[in-house]
């Protein structure tokens, strides 16, 4: 019997994990169904979800979890709010990729255009006019404002640069976005403070990357290497390089791509955990499993 999409939207908002900041418009159903789920749910303590801004939830932990008091990471929302362009500033941006140990008292958000209204009093929006910051992620555009306020900062450029290139900037700042030096380089043309000294520090950074003309094969090389048993770490192949054959049935009637389910929510958690290692531009989940279903003519 197929599900009502009262159910299914109940199924996926509480199959989130918790600590997770989500769209309402992302929700498998149609918006007049989700709404009234919502608000339901934001009254629920054993799911706890709320309501920050239009269309904008945060899944807590449930009651009774030792970490049910823990309020969200408010940074995240705002930079979902903010929308594309959007990204840390200023010492926020020095301090969450690990380029200074001076902490700002409120969280500095920069948004193209006109700011939101910020979801808590931790943060603060700042006005960037570079249109091209929209075709940047979070991570590419608090790189660029962090190289902006650098000559503020007490650490030495070649520890800052190791951070980055590390992966601690990347756990520091709470995500994982690749920076793609093309992309860099491309929005510091049109950047109002932009300095030589700046970018020669863009090509170091670009330098230092891996090369985005390279090979797939290249980068995965690369990234078993960095990461020491990446290969039987993996739990549909331990040890084993060669690829998986494609079932008779096709991928599009496997459980994986039925919306909502445990099994897709399982497979959206390892997609997230991977996209770093995933040489070039990655597909958002939801379009990877479109575009994988179109191939069995779905």
């Amino acid at each position: 019997m197929a599900q009502s999409e009262t159910a299914i939207a109940r199924e996926w908002i509480i199959g989130l994990r918790p600590a997770t900041w989500f769209w309402s418009r992302d929700i498998p159903v149609r918006a007049e169904i989700a709404r009234p789920v919502l608000s339901r749910l934001c009254g629920d303590l054993s799911v706890n979800v709320q309501r920050h801004a239009r269309g904008l939830y945060w899944r807590g932990y449930p009651e009774g979890h030792q970490f049910h008091t823990f309020r969200p990471c408010y940074d995240i929302g705002a930079l979902m709010l903010g929308g594309s362009g959007s990204g840390l500033w200023g010492w926020s941006a020095l301090n969450r990729l690990g380029w200074t140990l001076q902490c700002p008292v409120k969280q500095n958000i920069t948004v193209l255009g006109r700011p939101p209204k910020p979801i808590a009093p931790s943060i603060e929006y700042y006005t960037s006019s570079n249109d091209r910051r929209a075709s940047l992620n979070w991570t590419e555009v608090t790189v660029l404002e962090a190289l902006t306020w650098f000559k503020y900062t007490e650490e030495p450029w070649h520890e800052c640069l190791e951070h980055l290139l590390n992966g601690q900037s990347a756990i520091k700042l709470g995500w994982d976005l690749p920076v793609r030096s093309s992309m860099l380089r491309w929005a510091a043309e049109t950047e109002r403070d932009m300095t030589v000294e700046i970018e020669y520090k863009i090509d170091e950074i670009a330098a230092a990357l891996p090369d985005e003309s390279s090979t797939a094969a290249d980068h995965a090389d690369t990234a078993r290497s960095a990461i020491p048993g990446l290969a039987t770490s993996a739990a549909c192949s331990p040890g084993r390089r060669e690829t998986v054959a494609r079932p008779p049935v096709g991928y599009a009637d496997s459980i994986l791509f039925r919306s909502g389910s445990e099994s897709q929510e399982a497979l959206r958690d390892g997609y997230t955990r991977i996209r770093p290692l995933i040489w070039g531009d990655v597909a958002p989940f939801d379009d990877a499993i479109e575009l994988a279903a179109s191939l069995d003519g779905r």
